[in-house]
């Protein structure tokens, strides 16, 4: 006789599951091993746009950076001109 024993002379634990119950348990690990490809997938999905949009957002910022420096130049070389005249 079995010290803890389970519903139908089964030991706890044994995985001695109805085979019903078994095979829904089964397709429950299915789906949930198909949901969590599809959480990684999407998880993937989402890291590789914040890269693109943080490496757009740079050239942006870089373009920015340059049409600054030319207004600047451009202005210090007008000023610099009248001064000279």
């Amino acid at each position: 006789m079995p010290v803890c024993g389970g519903r139908g002379g089964r030991p706890l634990g044994s995985g001695g599951l109805p085979p019903a119950l078994a095979l829904r348990r089964a397709a429950a690990e299915r789906q949930v091993a198909a949901q969590r490809q599809k959480v990684l997938e999407a998880q993937r999905q989402c890291r590789l746009l914040e890269k693109l949009e943080q490496r757009r957002h740079a050239e942006w910022r870089r373009a920015q950076d340059r049409e600054t420096e030319s207004v600047a130049a451009e202005s210090f070389l007008a000023r610099w001109n009248r001064q000279a005249d």
